[in-house]
């Protein structure tokens, strides 16, 4: 079974979701779960290597539990060859969304692109930079020296640790000018690149963005 016959399954499995704000939780089929813990087997587990296109396998596994006390964390995480690994029938995980979480992070490359531009009639773009970035369901604070990790899911985070050297060049210097970011997934395998995120920010918010990070350090 290829990728493509894995994305035309789920599509006649899972029906469309429409967007909403906040969380949803949905509730799956027992077809489903039946479909994407056994995809998850033979995708994962039994599968060495990905057809992602950044030729690094990870071998960590993140599970999604199905509910959780407070405090606990939503998302388990395990080495493929872990003695410890759940199996594929304990149905206290959402292999649904155990299945696609993993699809996500080791499925595709991601790349973020940050450019200055000005916009008139037409996005002019003075100067871009582009750089491979990993997902994670879970996120360390960037600005304070903290170690400890933070689970989102089921947001995931993009994290550059060595930012100000690789977008040293991405400077807005007057009102006009803004920042923008895409952030674009991948997949050679088969022929796959679509826009997941895009946006801008102007030099005005930058700018007081600025201000504001000075003042709590000089407090």
């Amino acid at each position: 079974m290829d990728l493509d016959d894995i994305l035309k399954m789920c599509k006649q499995c899972f029906p469309p979701i429409k967007k909403a704000q906040g969380n949803v939780n949905l509730t799956f089929t027992e077809e489903a779960v039946k479909l994407t813990s056994g995809l998850f087997k033979e995708w994962f587990i039994d599968k060495t290597t990905t057809t992602g296109n950044a030729g690094i396998d990870d071998d960590l596994l993140f599970f999604v539990r199905n509910s959780v006390d407070k405090g606990e964390c939503k998302v388990d995480v395990a080495r493929k060859d872990s003695p410890t690994l759940p199996s594929t029938t304990d149905l206290k995980f959402n292999w649904p969304e155990t299945f696609f979480l993993n699809f996500i992070l080791h499925e595709f490359e991601y790349q973020v692109t940050m450019a200055v531009c000005t916009v008139h009639h037409a996005i002019n773009v003075t100067h871009k930079k582009s750089m491979q970035v990993f997902p994670s369901p879970t996120k360390q604070r960037m600005d304070c020296k903290s170690k400890e990790s933070e689970t989102i899911y089921p947001d995931l985070f993009f994290s550059i640790d060595d930012f100000e050297q690789c977008f040293k060049d991405i400077v807005i210097q007057q009102d006009g000018e803004k920042v923008a970011v895409e952030l674009t997934a991948m997949n050679q395998a088969i022929g796959l690149s679509k826009l997941v995120f895009s946006g801008m920010v102007d030099y005005t918010a930058v700018q007081q963005a600025f201000v504001n990070r000075e003042k709590v350090c000089d407090d």
